[in-house]
């Protein structure tokens, strides 16, 4: 009997090889197609807004018949719209004029649709995406810099790195969610373990929460010096207003970027180009432990 033991511990051991790299491959698949990071069974329609036609379509823009001259969707929100099967997509900006609602920095989450002859109608979704309970909890927080053009990619980038969950006040075009202090207001939802802010110039009332905030120990700061302002050459987050007691992480995106600021940088340095933001999402999942 014992002659066999060795083959069948052998086939164990070959078997959990198998399997590892298969949870690790799916892993690495669903990192690279989005779509597989929804919650799917979670699916909820909230409202359906009946339309006259789907005027145009492509891969990243939508123009919508309506009678309604008030018609509205809320980017905050997934859409489906169903021909020969159901198409979702999510978007960032919208234009009415003439009886067209225009939807634009549209991404499909899955499949663009083809035939459009058939759409009567748009529904409004809840689509979560998926967390896992050992996620790290993480709030972004800035101001324009970390979600308009090639921004909106950042977080959806760092997460192809680490398995993170992003919570906030507002969502991004991918359903990641950040906090937009564009109002200088300072408010976390929920715990998180991460608080990674993009400097900026912050006002007292900011810092003054902030402090409160890392009055507990256990989450950590991760501070993005600001490649926005690249020729100014200042600190523009006043470290000297947080809590002695907290040392924060501090990421100089420059380091990198101003080796080549031609690839990095466009319209006079005043925007970050989308290799840019995978740089800076790079560097920020180093430092996610």
């Amino acid at each position: 009997m014992n002659e066999f033991l060795p083959n069948k511990i052998l086939f164990s051991f070959l078997l959990l090889i198998v399997l590892g790299f298969g949870l690790f491959y799916f892993s690495k698949i669903q990192k690279s197609f989005y779509q597989l990071q929804y919650d799917w069974d979670k699916k909820e329609i909230i409202e359906t807004f009946k339309i006259n036609n789907i005027k145009n379509v492509s891969s990243n823009s939508l123009s919508i018949s309506v009678d309604n001259s008030n018609f509205q969707l809320d980017n905050q929100f997934t859409y489906s719209l169903r021909t020969d099967q159901d198409y979702y997509f999510r978007f960032n900006s919208s234009i009415f004029s003439e009886n067209s609602l225009d939807l634009y920095d549209l991404v499909w989450i899955t499949d663009s649709p083809t035939n459009l002859n058939d759409v009567k109608s748009i529904s409004k979704l809840n689509l979560p995406l998926k967390h896992k309970s050992s996620d790290k909890k993480i709030a972004m927080i800035g101001n324009q810099l970390i979600y308009i053009n090639e921004a909106k990619y950042l977080r959806k980038e760092i997460k192809k790195y680490k398995d993170v969950h992003f919570i906030g006040n507002v969502k991004d075009i991918y359903n990641n969610s950040f906090i937009n202090i564009d109002d200088n207001k300072l408010t976390l939802p929920n715990p998180v373990d991460y608080i990674i802010i993009f400097s900026y110039f912050y006002p007292d009332s900011f810092y003054n929460e902030l402090n409160s905030i890392l009055h507990n120990k256990n989450i950590k700061l991760i501070i993005i010096e600001n490649p926005e302002l690249i020729n100014h050459h200042i600190n523009n987050f006043n470290l000297k207003k947080l809590r002695k007691s907290i040392t924060p992480i501090i990421i100089d995106p420059n380091i990198i970027l101003n080796k080549n600021p031609t690839i990095f940088y466009y319209d006079n340095n005043k925007y970050l180009t989308l290799e840019a933001y995978n740089k800076i999402a790079y560097l920020i999942s180093k430092e996610l432990k």
